[in-house]
């Protein structure tokens, strides 16, 4: 079973905007040509991050056993993937996380394309994609101070489903780990979790000591 269990609302991040930025196209020290096309990204950056509203599950299971091919968890659960496996060699927990921007970014999103604004759409969707993952990131940097009090070391980096050979499928582990239903996810036949912007991710968790652990 599943320990560590914690729920978090409102998660606190700083806003990526130059990153948002980046992936929208721009570079550095660029600026759009007109004032109005200036005022119409800034409009849509603010109300893109007026409808992000962090939330996730986090919690920690020990790991069975981690060989080659897969990752065996104590409840069971079997993860077949030889690059999840490399990742995980060192853990002794696994650290699992779900977290979701919900459903205001995708109501926006269609928002702006009924406008006929496909610009604002992409503006929307870019804000999303950053800002979930600068909450996670957020998260996972107050989870690793909260453990290191607990004499544990989270790793910084994390593992998705979907990612290398470990299968989108396996999202599917999530929805029996924490009451996802409840924060209004869902899951499709393929794997992919609804509404966009929601990241699941597992990182690899030991007791402090180890070589190469921060002192």
């Amino acid at each position: 079973m599943l320990s560590n269990i914690r729920k978090f609302e409102n998660i606190d991040y700083p806003f990526p905007e130059k990153q948002i930025l980046q992936r929208l196209g721009y570079h550095s020290g660029q600026t759009l040509t007109t004032e109005s096309s200036q005022k119409h990204l800034r409009d849509w950056l603010q109300q893109a991050r007026a409808v992000c509203r962090p939330r996730a599950c986090a919690g920690t299971l020990p790991v069975r056993e981690c060989n080659a091919d897969c990752v065996l968890l104590t409840d069971g659960t079997t993860l077949n993937s030889r690059n999840l496996a490399r990742f995980l060699q060192r853990a002794q927990m696994v650290w699992l996380v779900c977290i979701t921007l919900g459903d205001g970014l995708p109501a926006l999103s269609r928002q702006a394309l009924d406008r006929g604004d496909g610009a604002a759409a992409l503006i929307v969707d870019a804000t999303g994609s950053e800002c979930v993952e600068a909450a996670l990131d957020s998260l996972q940097e107050f989870s690793r101070r909260d453990f290191l009090r607990q004499g544990l070391f989270l790793d910084q980096r994390r593992f998705s489903a979907g990612y290398g050979d470990w299968p989108v499928t396996d999202q599917r582990h999530f929805f029996r780990w924490f009451p996802l239903a409840e924060m209004g996810l869902s899951l499709s036949p393929a794997g992919a979790i609804e509404p966009e912007k929601t990241i699941t991710a597992i990182a690899g968790l030991r007791r402090q000591g180890g070589h190469n652990d921060p002192q």
